[in-house]
């Protein structure tokens, strides 16, 4: 049996005002603080945008978590968040709760994260 962290890979492709994040392999507790990062650094360069594309990856809770942390650091830098995502993921998605935080789309690929609340 081998240990070690799970295998992550995030190829970070820039378009202008955009970037997309490019997921594959595992996001989980072992591994959510490398998407945390990759998410800090497009905010610091001052994307707009930011897609972060799932299709090839597998999200525990862990995963799902930290997605609702990119959520957050996208709502306050004032960054339009979308993730592109298999069906599998968008039922999961829709069953933890997440049409609360994003509009997700018919689709089953984009979700974008809804304007904070007015106050």
């Amino acid at each position: 049996m081998t240990t070690g962290d799970p295998e992550l890979r995030i190829d970070e492709v820039a378009n202008g005002p955009a970037a997309t994040l490019y997921v594959r392999g595992e996001l989980c507790t072992a591994t959510r603080a490398r998407l945390a990062s990759a998410v800090d650094h497009c905010l610091r360069q001052g994307v707009r945008v930011l897609r972060i594309d799932l299709r090839d990856a597998f999200a525990d809770s862990s995963g799902f978590a930290s997605l609702l942390d990119a959520c957050s650091a996208c709502r306050t830098a004032g960054v339009t968040l979308e993730l592109a995502s298999p069906p599998s993921t968008r039922r999961i998605l829709t069953t933890l709760g997440f049409p609360r935080r994003f509009r997700i789309g018919s689709d089953a690929v984009t979700v974008r994260v809804l304007p904070p609340p007015e106050d």
